[in-house]
């Protein structure tokens, strides 16, 4: 699942991840680079939004703005001036804490939540209106039938959208027309999926209690082929490959575990290449790598980074 963290938390990997080209995908998510005094200020913005989550960044007109998942819904919070944010209204019937998680696709921002009630399902919101408004538009029900999903990823460049499914992902197509997507796929049926990202034609996968990561081909969703799997000590929970696709750095949400790094050749073999533990106890929830860092999130020792100029043997 996705970590769950204060908005304070979340925006310091803002600050860290600085503002690349295209977007990073979930939580944490690209921003601008800010000094250290900004940063205090934009902590302070946040104070009231509870039960962060999903996270993502947009500039839509004249302003950048994180779009963070709440028990509430989608907070949208301008990161140029004090005086823009708003609150879209989501489904908020849970079982335990809520998971959102949100990316965007032109002027639309996609939002999935374990939540049910009111406008279940994929939200669609139009960020057009923005500084003034975002409006809830519509919503999709996944093709399965079960409105829950706790993670979403978007190929912008194609306009696909790969939803996380209680077993396999499903594959809904944004281009032809976002505001009414349609079901192209469903693949990697035997997955009990944790964590998804697409990163060209290729989907990585966590597939959470079955203790396993994957990478598949996604050239043709239709007909999407696994290129890798390979087995983890404990539940698979995030995933996460660099810019290149020849590192990869997972997360196992077990005590024991150390976050493990892998190398990926050109014929997608992955060979484990080194690891990290915190203290040999401390366990991991959720990891982002980027060039040569990675951020690795604690659920109850906050954010660590470590530079990996050789995989092998990550340093803080």
């Amino acid at each position: 699942m996705r970590i769950r963290a204060t908005l304070p938390a979340l925006l310091l990997v803002l600050g860290a991840l600085g503002c690349p080209p295209p977007p990073f995908h979930g939580d944490p998510g690209p921003s601008p680079s800010y000094n250290h005094s900004q940063s205090a200020t934009l902590q302070n913005w946040f104070q009231g939004t509870q039960g962060a989550s999903g996270l993502w960044t947009a500039t839509v007109g004249n302003f950048r703005y994180a779009l963070v998942g709440t028990d509430r819904g989608l907070h949208i919070q301008s990161l140029d001036a004090t005086s823009v944010f708003v609150d879209v209204d989501g489904p908020s019937v849970a079982t335990g804490p809520i998971q959102r998680d949100v990316e965007v696709y032109g002027s639309y921002a996609y939002v999935c939540s374990n939540a049910t009630g009111s406008t279940q399902g994929v939200l669609v919101v139009d960020l057009s209106g923005l500084p003034a408004r975002a409006t809830v538009i519509g919503s999709f029900q996944p093709q399965d039938g079960d409105p829950k999903a706790i993670n979403l990823s978007i190929d912008t460049a194609r306009g696909l959208l790969f939803l996380q499914r209680s077993q396999g992902v499903e594959v809904w197509n944004l281009k032809a027309d976002p505001l009414h997507p349609t079901f192209l796929a469903r693949l990697a049926q035997d997955a009990p999926v944790s964590d998804l990202v697409v990163q060209g034609s290729k989907l990585y996968l966590a597939e959470g209690s079955a203790k396993r990561f994957s990478i598949w081909d996604v050239g043709n969703p239709s007909q999407a082929t696994m290129l890798a799997r390979w087995s983890a000590q404990g539940f698979a929970n995030s995933i996460w490959p660099r810019e290149d696709g020849q590192a990869i750095g997972t997360v196992e949400e077990t005590p024991s575990a150390p976050v493990k790094f892998w190398a990926v050749s050109a014929q997608t073999q992955v060979v484990a290449a080194g690891q990290w533990s915190l203290d040999g106890q401390t366990m991991a929830s959720a990891i982002k790598l980027k060039g040569n860092q990675a951020f690795i999130a604690y659920r109850s020792a906050g954010l660590l980074v470590l530079n990996l100029s050789n995989l092998s043997a990550p340093t803080p």
